[in-house]
């Protein structure tokens, strides 16, 4: 996944397709957790999949720009696609 960095946010250089492909893929993903989930025994830990998604948007990103905590969370999202 190509991406592009501006003003310290990375945005993944998806277009519309490959956006809604990964989206499914991420779908799929907590599918599979949760069927495995249900499936183990009582008392064993379990694995859950998560997956932060943002669309972000120019005041989103400005924001940023003074918002430490704000620019960590857009960098640890595992998609961020541009809004607006």
């Amino acid at each position: 996944m190509t991406a592009v960095n501006i003003l310290g946010a990375k945005f993944d250089g998806l277009d519309m397709v490959e956006t809604i492909c990964c989206i499914e893929n991420y779908i799929n993903l907590g599918r599979e957790s949760r069927a495995y989930n249900e499936k183990k025994a009582d008392g064993e830990p379990t694995k859950n999949v998560v997956h932060h998604i943002i669309t972000l948007n120019a005041e989103i990103l400005y924001k940023a720009q003074t918002d430490t905590e704000l620019m960590r969370i857009i960098q640890k999202a595992d998609l961020n696609t541009p809004d607006g």
